[in-house]
């Protein structure tokens, strides 16, 4: 997905979404016609995931970064992509 994905100048807007988070896939089947909404959402859940494993490794520092630019994208729309960008910004800071 990310081969072919190419990261625009301008902030995304975000649609807000009939639709409430759930665990089950099928209830959540919408057509999003954007490449980079679709992408922007499924590094927001797998790093929702990558979160309550417990386990922080390569993959939770690849999704973080990754998290970050979508942040960019969305010009912080997205709750949990901003609360993300607190988080290592805080982070940051109190390994200084």
């Amino acid at each position: 997905m990310e081969k072919d994905l190419t990261i625009p100048t301008i902030p995304i807007a975000l649609r807000p979404s009939s639709h409430s988070r759930h665990t089950s896939y099928s209830l959540r089947e919408v057509n999003i016609e954007d490449s980079h909404e679709l992408w922007g959402e499924v590094v927001v859940t797998l790093w929702r995931a990558s979160m309550t494993s417990g386990s922080t490794g390569k993959a939770w520092d690849e999704l973080t970064q990754r998290i970050l630019v979508w942040n960019v994208l969305v010009d912080g729309e997205d709750r949990t992509a901003e609360w993300a960008r607190r988080e290592v910004v805080l982070n940051t800071i109190q390994t200084m």
